[in-house]
């Protein structure tokens, strides 16, 4: 078996690496473009280009980051209970497993997207906010009350 020493930063890099591609390997570290590093923010700026330069990028890391962030927190095979509320909007209750693990960290207000893509429907998703996190014992499932805003069907 062969083996090398690599430096604290290049481990560093090779898990960020990992978060976009799962087969990373150390020589992916050596391809052009990956080791680039956004540049540092200045105090002022000589004018609105050198400006949109330099957050340009560091806005597109974020929102990346972002991106998967959330991309992570999808579960699947939830089972969701509906109602319609007095203001006539359709509710849904929901148990997150994640949630009572400590993966995901939801608050009233709070964004979420339902999707079904099984059999008994056409394939549909609608995205909501929470607006009740009940605070129950860690031994109770939590139910979310979600109020669904919009609603697309596929094909």
């Amino acid at each position: 078996m062969r083996s090398r020493q690599i430096s604290f930063q290049q481990i560093n890099r090779l898990e960020d690496l990992w978060r976009e591609n799962s087969k990373a390997t150390l020589e992916d570290l050596e391809k052009p473009g990956v080791d680039d590093e956004p540049q540092s923010i200045l105090l002022r700026y000589e004018d609105a280009y050198q400006y949109q330069n330099i957050f340009g990028p560091l806005v597109k890391i974020e929102a990346d980051y972002d991106k998967r962030l959330k991309e992570s927190q999808t579960q699947t095979n939830i089972t969701v209970r509906w109602d319609l509320g007095l203001n006539q909007k359709r509710v849904a209750w929901f148990v997150l497993p994640k949630l009572e693990s400590g993966e995901v960290r939801l608050a009233a207000g709070d964004e979420l997207r339902l999707r079904y893509t099984g059999e008994m429907h056409k394939a549909w998703e609608g995205v909501g906010h929470v607006i009740k996190v009940p605070n129950s014992p860690s031994s109770l499932p939590i139910t979310f009350f979600f109020v669904l805003t919009h609603r697309r069907c596929f094909g």
